[in-house]
């Protein structure tokens, strides 16, 4: 055991007021993340805020439709506020066409 101040007794334990942290998690152990981190904090009383950053990038493409249907909708449902939310189109094979970047009021 530890000593306190002045050698009389255990020391108290150190109680925070506030954690923040800033990691990133591996997709696929995203589960073991909410089960090992905000899990018990949670169960400690905390109340948790999640700011997510995804990053998705695939050279076969994403079809808009996914984004719309799929991710966008799934959002809604869970009553997530999208903070900034970009785009990035392949280029079209036509000549003289570019990638555009889309910056959605969010």
């Amino acid at each position: 055991t530890q000593k306190g101040e002045g050698g009389l007794g255990p020391s108290p334990p150190t109680i925070l007021l506030e954690y923040k942290l800033e990691a990133i998690v591996p997709w696929d152990r995203l589960s073991d993340f909410v089960r090992g981190v905000v899990m018990p904090l949670r169960q400690a009383g905390a109340e948790i805020t999640l700011r997510i950053q995804l990053n998705a990038r695939s050279q076969d493409g994403i079809k808009q439709e996914i984004l719309e249907h799929k991710v966008r909708e799934t959002l809604r449902q869970i009553g997530a506020k999208i903070v900034r939310e970009e785009t990035v189109e392949r280029p079209q094979r036509d000549e003289g066409k570019s990638t555009t970047l889309s910056f959605p009021a969010g």
